[in-house]
């Protein structure tokens, strides 16, 4: 009797345990970061209601929201003060807590000279390649080398339905600290082949800006420190070209510039020296392929017209950066998947490496530093 009641103790706690840890299936991760307010995510493995609490002092998070009743939650916290750490933890609702403290910074206002941003594209497939990337990433964190991040699409290197194994799980440690702006790329839309896709898991796991006419997720801006920032969606001609919403709100953020630094980020590229072996198959739909033709033809001019500093791309799976007419073009691509090779001759593209890569963008008032680091390093 007394063994049947100690077993009995020990599967009830257990049990309790299993309980406990399975409630958070996907960890907490920061969302529409701005100089007032931060978003922040996680998923739970049954429906039920979670307490967030936070404030700026890790000791005493004197605040608290509760989210409804779910498997999804995003709560976003208002109100908060520019360039401010702040601490958080999410509890069950009977008060039982099942994240550390941990925290995160609101944005920096325009009047902060000095902003420095992650940038990568292509995440991989939750590999040795990724992780390599990963772990330098996450080592950037630790020491406060960025601020936030940008992802140039194909956060998704298969369909789009397995973000936990390759995102969120992958980069766990920093993504409840640093918020990441997400791009969509063609691996990202929903179902595939991708010709009808629309990015329906993507959406329902990212929280994006709707700042635009059609209060989409799709496409969006936002500012950062002395900088802005517009995300586009480029995977059908049709809603990026000369008339569109799309093309029409882009004109219109440009046009209404007041930062000192302008970047422009999606996933395809306008100019591509690398490729994969695809690029030799006639009748493929990427035969000789060397960037978007509608890309040049639509966006590019308007890159040109409204002087942005920098366009930034994945889609290609490696590192190359040129300048072309006033604008630089800079694809990172590597931080994960198979690599390209060059087979494409872009003259303007004066620097090629097809190595597994991630960037560090160093603002400092009108100076900007743009260095890419390998896992070769």
């Amino acid at each position: 009797m007394k063994f049947f009641t100690k077993g009995a103790f020990v599967l009830a706690m257990l049990l309790l345990y299993i309980s406990t840890t399975a409630q958070i299936s996907r960890q907490p991760y920061l969302q529409k970061a701005t100089t007032t307010s931060m978003l922040i995510a996680w998923r739970s493995s049954t429906a039920q209601s979670f307490e967030l609490r936070y404030g700026t002092d890790a000791i005493n998070l004197s605040n608290s929201l509760m989210s409804p009743s779910g498997t999804a939650h995003g709560l976003s916290i208002e109100n908060l003060s520019p360039f401010t750490q702040y601490f958080y933890q999410i509890l069950d609702e009977n008060g039982t807590a099942l994240t550390e403290t941990t925290f995160f910074y609101t944005a920096k206002p325009d009047y902060e000279p000095s902003t420095d941003m992650l940038v990568f594209g292509d995440c991989g497939v939750a590999n040795n390649d990724q992780y390599a990337v990963r772990d330098l990433m996450q080592a950037e964190s630790e020491n406060n080398n960025f601020d936030f991040g940008i992802v140039c699409g194909d956060v998704s290197q298969g369909d789009g339905t397995e973000y936990d194994n390759v995102y969120f799980d992958v980069y766990e440690n920093f993504l409840k600290n640093r918020c990441l702006f997400t791009a969509i790329g063609n691996h990202d839309l929903y179902g595939y082949p991708f010709d009808n896709g629309t990015a329906q898991q993507f959406l329902a796991d990212f929280y994006q800006f709707t700042n635009n006419p059609q209060n989409t997720e799709e496409y969006y801006s936002f500012e950062y420190g002395n900088a802005k920032l517009i995300c586009l969606h480029t995977n059908f001609e049709n809603q990026y070209e000369a008339g569109s919403a799309q093309y029409e709100w882009l004109v219109n953020e440009l046009s209404c510039r007041t930062t000192e630094w302008v970047f422009v980020y999606f996933h395809q590229p306008p100019y591509a020296n690398g490729w994969g072996l695809d690029y030799y198959i006639p009748f493929t739909p990427y035969y000789l392929y060397d960037g978007e033709d509608k890309v040049r033809e639509d966006l590019v001019p308007v890159f040109e017209q409204y002087d942005v500093d920098f366009v930034f791309n994945g889609h290609m799976h490696g590192y190359e950066r040129g300048e072309l007419n006033g604008v630089h073009y800079v694809t990172s691509g590597g931080a994960g998947g198979g690599l390209d090779d060059k087979r494409s001759d872009w003259s303007h593209i004066t620097v090629n490496n097809y190595e597994h890569h991630y960037l560090l963008v160093n603002l400092n008032d009108t100076t900007l530093n743009v260095r890419a680091i390998n896992t070769q390093s």
